[in-house]
């Protein structure tokens, strides 16, 4: 399958730029995308990737589809101007750029996820998680133990309970929820996950009151190094 799938990525665009072998192109587009969102659960990303591939058709196709008439050829459009053209030029380098922004930081992209939205990194990870909440009012002593799998739809909970940053985000959700009862509150998290099938291993300091500025908790290294190889 692996050797099928490069076949498929290196051999399309060029099936579906030749008008002869453009609707086998096409069929292997649909076909693939299809199998590959009914296969895998990574949202508009087949969708997007069928739609796209209309790009690389001649460019003439909406019109003979929806029976319109050729428009005549427009005559070449003047040169930018040089801030539109060094502000598309900037805008260029931001997309290319903005994918890769994991490597400036030297971190483990695929345990923290900093780095990781956006930045087309399509099936590189298979990660399962447990997360238990726990909630200490420091004024009583007062502890609560809160599953988030209580309080989030089950693709939320999926989706959380293997990134930090969503895991943080409930703990704030979990603070506000006492707040608005009296209370003032602390929230740690015992988060404990599996990359790639590796043993399990803490994602999170556990001592560590998650509802803190962001930027405290990166001086405190909230998220633990990954340890297995």
């Amino acid at each position: 399958m692996s050797w099928a799938g490069a076949a498929y990525d290196l051999s399309v665009p060029w099936l579906l730029l030749h008008p002869r072998t453009r609707p086998l192109g096409v069929v292997l587009v649909l076909g693939f995308h299809v199998s590959v969102g009914l296969l895998f659960p990574i949202g508009v990303f087949p969708a997007l990737m069928i739609l796209s591939s209309t790009l690389l058709w001649s460019p003439s196709w909406p019109r003979r589809w929806l029976g319109a008439k050729a428009a005549p050829i427009p005559a070449p459009p003047p040169p930018l101007p040089w801030p539109q053209t060094a502000a598309l030029v900037g805008l260029i380098t931001f997309m290319v750029l903005f994918p890769g922004r994991g490597l400036l930081t030297g971190e483990d992209v695929a345990w923290t996820e900093r780095g990781h939205r956006l930045a087309w990194r399509v099936m590189l990870i298979e990660k399962t998680g447990l997360v238990e909440y726990r909630v200490v009012e420091p004024t009583t002593g007062r502890v609560w133990r809160v599953s988030p799998a209580e309080g989030l739809t089950a693709l939320q909970h999926k989706q959380l309970r293997t990134q930090p940053d969503l895991i943080r985000d409930y703990a704030v959700q979990l603070k506000a929820q006492h707040a608005a009862e009296g209370r003032d509150v602390a929230v740690y998290a015992e988060a404990f996950v599996s990359l790639n099938g590796r043993p399990s291993q803490r994602l999170l300091r556990a001592d560590l009151d998650l509802t803190q500025p962001l930027g405290a908790l990166d001086e405190a290294g909230w998220i633990l190094p990954r340890e297995a190889p």
